[in-house]
Parts: structure tokens; C-alpha cells; sequence
């Protein structure tokens, strides 16, 4: 995935300017463009029912303000999430290039199952709140924790006992509780 915002940062530093220009001519370019949208029957309203006139001039005022501002700032809102994406996104990549120099023999994919299947919702939070590399180390950390007590765990398990138990009549004193009536 390429991370590179320059030609984005471009089009947006485009996109603000042309904002910018637009909002200090508004008043005269909307003067130009109403007249040019004005027909014979809006003239006729202004005699007739300026309510309606007003109305349709409010609504002449608003296709303008869409058509020359509001699509160029919904635009540029585009491209800043965009640029912002790419940007984390790209230094979530650097982090993970850097822990995996730092810990050659993690496997990335596995520590991010644990991540997803093995941390609480809690913990979640707490992670990603972390800067990406330090969300890297602490997710490693917690990873090595949980296969060092799984380990553990097999070990520290008694071994399996089997045995059979005598019967009562036979005199083995079978003491099972179930067994003895």
C-alpha cells in the first residue's frame, strides 16, 4: 500500500485556495449568477408574490452555494481523512518494520491473533491507545506472558492416575461414596 499524500496535499492546498477565493467574491458572483438563472416568470413573482420570489431566490442562493462550496468542501474533507489515513497507516507500518528488526523471531500474524481473539475488550482500549510501536512491544509482551502461562500450565499439571478400585466384598474398602450400596 503506497503512503505517499504528497500529490493529495497538492490537490488540497488547490481545493483551500479556490475556497478561499470563492468566499471573498460570494456576494458578486452570486449577484451574476442569479441574474443569469432569473427568468421571465421569477421577475413576474417579484410583482407578484414576493414570498414565493424570496423563496425561489433562497433556493437559487443554496444550488449556488452547493455547486461552488459545499462539493469543494466536502472534497477537501476527503482528502484530509485521506492524508490523515495514509500518514497512520504508514507510521503503523514504520512501527511494525521496527519491532520486527527489534524481535526477529516474533510472527507478527500470530501476536496479532492473540490481539484480536485473546485480549479483552479493556485491553483493547488500552492498546490501541498506545503510541504503534509501544502497541507493538506491549501486545509482544502480553503474547509471551500468555504462552509462558500456558506452558506452565501443561506443567504443573500431576499426572494422570489410573487405577482400579476394589470392591467391598473383595475387601479392597472401596471408599467411593457411589459404590456402596
Amino acid at each position: 500500500m503506497e503512503f505517499d499524500t504528497q500529490q493529495e496535499e497538492k490537490e488540497l492546498a488547490g481545493i483551500n485556495t479556490e475556497l478561499e477565493q470563492i468566499q471573498t467574491s460570494l456576494e458578486q458572483d452570486f449577484v451574476s449568477y442569479a441574474l443569469a438563472n432569473t427568468t421571465p416568470e421569477d421577475e413576474e413573482l417579484f410583482f407578484d408574490n414576493r414570498e414565493q420570489f424570496y423563496k425561489k431566490l433562497l433556493n437559487m442562493q443554496n444550488a449556488f452555494f452547493e455547486e461552488k462550496i459545499r462539493s469543494k468542501e466536502a472534497r477537501a474533507g476527503e482528502l484530509q481523512e485521506s492524508i490523515q489515513s495514509k500518514k497512520t497507516l504508514g507510521e503503523i507500518e514504520q512501527a511494525k518494520e521496527e519491532f520486527l528488526k527489534a524481535n526477529p523471531d516474533a510472527n507478527i500474524q500470530e501476536i496479532m491473533e492473540f490481539f484480536l481473539e485473546d485480549t479483552t475488550n479493556k485491553q483493547k482500549q488500552e492498546l490501541e491507545s498506545l503510541p504503534p510501536l509501544d502497541f507493538f512491544n506491549k501486545v509482544y509482551e502480553l503474547f509471551k506472558q500468555s504462552k509462558g502461562q500456558e506452558d506452565s500450565k501443561e506443567e504443573e499439571l500431576p499426572p494422570k492416575l489410573e487405577g482400579v478400585s476394589g470392591s467391598i466384598q473383595d475387601g479392597g474398602g472401596d471408599n467411593n461414596p457411589l459404590n456402596r450400596y
